[in-house]
């Protein structure tokens, strides 16, 4: 079985949202895609954390930089 296992996708306009789970840690990862641009978030202690704000995110509620990522650009497209 693979360690990162893909959960679920939210989708709205340019930006996709793809949740991973880490069988390994047992936590939850928020790929985001924007504009040709990917950034993974930190992460979630549960699913539910992750999906709340994987939809937020996606419905522009959420912002990558609420994070302290080195490369953290939010999606400029949108």
């Amino acid at each position: 079985m693979s360690e990162i296992q893909f959960v679920k996708e939210h989708q709205h306009m340019t930006r996709t949202a793809q949740i991973l789970w880490n069988t390994t840690t047992d936590a939850y990862t928020v790929y985001c895609f924007c504009c040709g641009e990917e950034t993974e978030t930190p992460s979630f202690e549960s699913q539910a954390e992750a999906d709340d704000w994987a939809v937020a995110w996606v419905n522009k509620q959420a912002s990558l930089t609420e994070f302290e990522l080195e490369e953290s650009t939010e999606c400029a497209c949108s």
